[in-house]
C-alpha cells in the first residue's frame, strides 16, 4: 500500500458519488445515503517506529602465487521495524484451527458489516540476509585472466 498510488485511489469515480445538494455557503444537508456502506478505512498503527537497517561485511584476500588470489568475504544485513501492509478487518486464524472475527470494531457489528475493508500500515516487519562470497582469480598472461565466483546465502522465512 502506497497511497495515493494504490489502485482504489485511481479507480474511484467521485463524479458519481452522492454529494450534498447544497453549497458550503448555504449550509450542508444531512446525507441521503449511508456514508459507511462499502467504505474503505485506511489507518496507521499508533506506535509506528522508524525502520532500522544494519549492514556488515568482512573480506580477506590471500595471494597464493604471483598470478593466483583467493578472496573470501561475509556480507550481512538485518532490518527491523519495516513497514507492512495490514488487513485489519480480516478474520484471525489461531494455532488450534479456530477462526475468530477481527477484534477491530467488534463492539459495533452493524458498522463492521457495512465496511468493505479496514487496511493499514504497521512497522512490524523484519528481514535478515547472510551470505558467504568466494572469488578465485588467476592471471594466465599479461592480457588474459580468469575468475570464478560463488555465493552461498541464507534467507530465513
Amino acid at each position: 500500500m502506497n497511497p495515493p498510488f494504490t489502485s482504489p485511489e485511481f479507480q474511484t469515480n467521485y463524479f458519481t458519488s452522492n454529494l450534498p445538494a447544497t453549497r458550503t455557503g448555504e449550509g450542508l444537508l444531512p446525507p441521503t445515503t449511508d456514508l459507511f456502506q462499502n467504505a474503505i478505512i485506511r489507518l496507521w498503527h499508533p506506535n509506528i517506529q522508524p525502520a532500522i537497517s544494519q549492514q556488515r561485511n568482512l573480506s580477506v584476500e590471500h595471494e597464493f602465487t604471483g598470478s593466483t588470489t583467493l578472496q573470501v568475504g561475509y556480507v550481512g544485513q538485518h532490518g527491523t521495524h519495516l513497514m507492512v501492509a495490514m488487513r485489519y478487518l480480516q478474520s484471525q486464524l489461531h494455532a488450534d484451527g479456530n477462526i475468530t472475527p477481527s477484534p477491530f470494531l467488534s463492539g459495533n457489528p452493524t458498522l463492521r458489516s457495512e465496511l468493505s475493508e479496514i487496511s493499514g500500515t504497521a512497522s512490524i516487519g523484519n528481514m535478515s540476509y547472510n551470505a558467504l562470497q568466494a572469488t578465485l582469480q588467476r592471471r594466465f598472461s599479461r592480457w588474459n585472466s580468469g575468475r570464478s565466483s560463488s555465493t552461498l546465502q541464507t534467507l530465513p522465512f
